[in-house]
Order: structure tokens, then sequence, then C-alpha cells
């Protein structure tokens, strides 16, 4: 079946060593500290939380960090006053500051909003196709089946797995198909995502694009080119005769808990 409402990947949240992971900011109006996020990929969820950690684990306040869910902007507070070096620290070429979505030094005041969106989002421009929801498709982990001598059967496991899959149909760059949504870079775009995922980096899924809070966090498991999820390939429509328009073919999404 397909999902009937249009749905969108919040992505790109990925730390690198001495690329993207410095902060550099003052308490006290004089000495610059540097915080250091954790290097790896996360979710957005994931990732505000990575920041508030990196802050609190160098400096004298008190740290949090919130996010606005529909602009993908990021919030940073605290018990006292602080600054964000954003263009002027040691490690400004360097710094986490552009995927966090800061572009100028905030001095002063307890509390500081990014000017952009922190990571990207992908919106397909049809509704998922075949798609199968994650709580309609689960599984045990490392189950076993044991039977008693009385003919008694029991399952043991570690826990369930969830997975969610779906057909990214009808990815075009042509502007004016009724039903398809516009997009001019439609193509590129959805090749970036897929190269993104395919990376096994973790990722936001929202069913309904317009729904910012109801979201499930998940990685790739499995495309049709490649079982293990490294891989992927956009088939171009011919058979429908429908050239310049693309289809991914059944991604397998795996649910994961933050």
């Amino acid at each position: 079946m397909s999902i009937s409402t249009r749905s969108s990947f919040i992505f790109g949240h990925t730390v690198k060593d001495s690329e993207n992971n410095f902060i550099n900011f003052v308490e006290d109006g004089i000495t610059e500290l540097t915080a250091i996020i954790d290097v790896g990929s996360y979710t957005i969820s994931q990732y505000i939380n990575k920041i508030a950690q990196a802050l609190n684990d160098i400096g004298d306040n008190t740290y949090t960090v919130s996010l606005d869910r529909e602009s993908r902007k990021i919030t940073i507070s605290s018990d006292d006053t602080f600054d964000l070096l954003v263009t002027t620290g040691t490690q400004s070429a360097i710094s986490a500051f552009p995927l966090m979505g800061f572009t100028t030094d905030r001095i002063g005041l307890t509390s500081y909003e990014g000017e952009d969106s922190s990571g990207s989002i992908y919106y397909p421009q049809y509704n998922l196709q075949d798609y199968v929801a994650f709580e309609d498709m689960e599984e045990s982990v490392q189950s076993q089946i044991n039977e008693s001598s009385s003919g008694e059967i029991e399952v043991v496991s570690y826990g369930v797995r969830n997975f969610s899959e779906f057909n990214i149909k009808y990815s075009t760059d042509i502007i004016g198909q009724g039903a398809i949504d516009d997009n001019p870079t439609g193509v590129s775009d959805l090749r970036v995502f897929m190269q993104y995922i395919t990376k096994k980096r973790p990722f936001e899924f929202l069913r309904d694009r317009n729904d910012f809070n109801v979201f499930d966090s998940a990685i790739l498991e499995s495309t049709t080119k490649n079982r293990d999820g490294t891989g992927f390939m956009l088939r171009e429509l011919y058979a429908q005769k429908l050239a310049n328009y693309f289809e991914t073919g059944k991604l397998v999404l795996r649910k994961i808990t933050i």
C-alpha cells in the first residue's frame, strides 16, 4: 500500500574529528573555552544532546540545548551569561557552528537560537509506495525456541526489532506534473539522501511531513541493490514510459531507540 501523507527525512548530522567538532565559547567575558562534540553520526535529536554534553563537560555554567523541529533551528541556553565565538574562536574554521546553524558571534546573553536550520531534510515528491509501517513488521532478536519434556513451547529472545519498508518513486526534475511535487533538483536531492543513509548513518523519518513532533529514528537496513544497505541504484521508469522519473526500489529501515 502507499502511505496517505507526504513524508520527509531529517539527516546530515555527522561529526568528524578536527573538521566540525569544536565549540569555542566564553563564560567570564575573557577566557576562551573549547567544548568538543563526540565524533560520530547522529539523528538531530541525538545531536543536540551531544552539544549539551560537550558544553557541560567543559563549562561551569549549566547548559541545555533545544530544537525547534519545524525550522530545525537549535537554541543553546545557560543558567548564566556566555558568549559563542562563532567566527572569532580559535577553531572557527573547523568548528561545529555551521552544522549547528550558527553564523555570527553571540555575546552577553543566556540563550541563543541559530540563524540557520541544522542538517538537511529530504522531501519525497510523491507518497511512499508499497509502504509497511514499523508497527506492522517485527522480529525477535536472537530468538531460540525451547520445548519442554511435556511439549510446552517457549520462545526466548533478547527483545524485538521493528522495520519499515517502502519505495521512493516518481523522483524527477520535471516541473508541472500535478500530483508530483515540483522540485528542479528532485533527482539529485534523492541521490544525496541515499548516499548519506547507505553509509549506515542514523536519521529521522517523519511519516507526515506536516507533523514535526511525530517521527521515528532509523537506519537503513537494506536496499534492492544491496542486502546490507550499503549501496543503492536509482532506476529510471522506462517500463512505465516515464523517462527522467526514478525510483529507489524497496528500502527497508530498522527502527532505533535513542
